[in-house]
């Protein structure tokens, strides 16, 4: 996940630079000022796809990794298994559809085969080793406020997401302000023009919110993977000292 979130913050540096050099070159001129609010309004449409982008990296990563934790598939969180088929099989049919008309998916080179092999792997392995679909966990809905985000984390087993979100990152306003930049998002790229454009320093707190989203959001989902590899780990350990200790007696 760190890959993912080096990503997003390099790309967040972008728009950093932009406001920079908007803010820098401030003019009267009307033409001037035309063109720095059309970069200000377009700018918030490229925040929230690199923020869409980096939650869909981040869930393909946490999926891979939890994968390969060692964890029997039956003990992951309901949630995860109830994901795994019900929107994997969602997944599968848009794959599907779209392979017969020769079109990609959102979900970039996947082919059918592969996602019904990764749906059937928790059944179908001799040695439980399966891969979770984490195209199933990957929906962001193009417009991934805070409920969306909450949703993701919903269903890899998480609890009071923005609570822990917020807590991480030592701020109780990020879901308010990831909501706000959502707005202005969709009204820009839904309508061509935004009633309030926001202003250079505006941007610039944005980005220092996603920046802060993201990598809270990063943390939370390690230490969760670290629960799931110290079970794992355990449980060899603690069979084996079962064993012991009825030979023991």
């Amino acid at each position: 996940m760190k890959k993912a979130l080096d990503a997003f913050l390099e790309s967040l540096d972008r728009v950093r630079n932009l406001a920079d050099a908007i803010f820098a070159a401030t003019s009267v001129e009307e033409k001037v000022r035309l063109i720095n609010e059309t970069q200000q309004s377009a700018a918030t449409v490229l925040l929230t796809g690199y923020f869409e982008a980096f939650l869909k990296e981040v869930m393909r990563a946490y999926i891979t990794e939890l994968s390969a934790s060692g964890t029997p598939f039956d003990d992951l969180p309901v949630s995860i298994r109830q994901q795994h088929f019900e929107s994997g099989g969602r997944v599968l049919q848009e794959v599907s559809s779209r392979a017969r008309r020769n079109l990609s998916s959102r979900y970039g080179n996947a082919r059918p085969e592969d996602i019904v092999a990764r749906l059937n792997s928790p059944v179908a392995s001799a040695n439980g080793s399966y891969s979770i679909l984490w195209e199933a966990f990957a929906d962001t809905q193009e417009s991934p406020r805070s409920s969306v985000v909450a949703d993701l984390l919903k269903n890899l087993g998480l609890k009071e997401v923005w609570i822990s979100i917020e807590s991480t990152a030592g701020s109780s306003s990020l879901a308010q302000s990831l909501n706000a930049l959502i707005e202005v998002r969709n009204e820009c790229a839904h309508t061509g023009r935004i009633s309030n454009v926001p202003t250079p320093p505006e941007l610039l707190q944005y980005v220092e919110t996603l920046t802060a989203i993201g990598s809270a959001l990063v943390k939370v989902l390690d230490a969760e993977l670290d629960t799931y590899k110290s079970a794992a780990i355990a449980q060899p350990i603690t069979a084996s000292s079962n064993s012991a200790h009825s030979e023991a007696g």
